[in-house]
């Protein structure tokens, strides 16, 4: 017996020594390992949901990949939506509109009487420019944004955005506009300009509109 016991020591310090305690040790490689790490999390996640799953079985290991292929089209939409909304910020984050000390006191029916003037002369570029400010300055008096020389148009984007989405995506789109022509080399003719002055009054009369609804309210 005591023999037995001797013989089991021995055999047991011998195994513990480094050369075949080797056999013991992990010889994955990282990839491996981290696969397994995120495999553990997923399933010890999905046990949680799912009682009755069975981690290793086949339906186990496709509900894993399914939930990785979720998990890596999520991060992508999310740095896709990140780099389109720095994108858009940046085209729209150089330039203050409302720049010209000559003008700081004008009101928005200053500006639209500039842009009629410019347009007859065919000065269409100009033009654009007033019919802008016009629109900037009717939200400005409206409340819904607050007109300051210092801001860019990104910034009054952002204040529209909290107030109505949909004229904060068309307000992106006519102050790109604004900016192309009036800081790019973009050559207006009469037709672009057209359709932008309807853009501009669309808007106008809606805002028009909503005042006087506001207004038969209040009376």
């Amino acid at each position: 017996m005591t023999n037995m016991k001797q013989a089991k020591d021995s055999i047991e310090e011998i195994l513990s020594q480094q050369e075949y305690q080797v056999y013991y040790e992990d010889n994955r490689n990282f990839i491996q390992v981290l696969w397994d790490e995120i495999k553990d999390w997923i399933e010890e996640l999905l046990s949680n949901w799912f009682s009755t799953l069975q981690p290793t079985s086949s339906i186990g290991d496709a509900l894993i990949i399914l939930a990785l292929l979720v998990v890596v089209i999520l991060v992508l939409l999310v740095i896709f939506l990140l780099s389109r909304n720095w994108v858009r910020k940046k085209r729209l984050n150089y330039r203050q509109p409302l720049h010209q000390l000559n003008e700081k006191n004008w009101l928005s029916h200053d500006h639209l009487k500039e842009a009629n003037r410019l347009e007859q002369k065919k000065a269409y570029s100009e033009a654009t420019r007033h019919l802008f400010l016009t629109f900037l300055l009717v939200l400005h008096e409206k409340e819904w944004l607050q007109a300051r020389m210092w801001k860019t148009n990104w910034e009054y984007h952002d204040e529209l955005r909290l107030i109505k989405s949909d004229l904060a995506d068309d307000f992106y789109q006519l102050a790109l506009f604004f900016e192309e022509v009036t800081y790019g080399e973009y050559n207006i003719e009469e037709k672009d300009y057209q359709i932008y002055r309807e853009q501009i009054e669309k808007w106008l009369a809606e805002l028009k509109s909503i005042n006087s609804s506001i207004e038969r309210e209040e009376g």
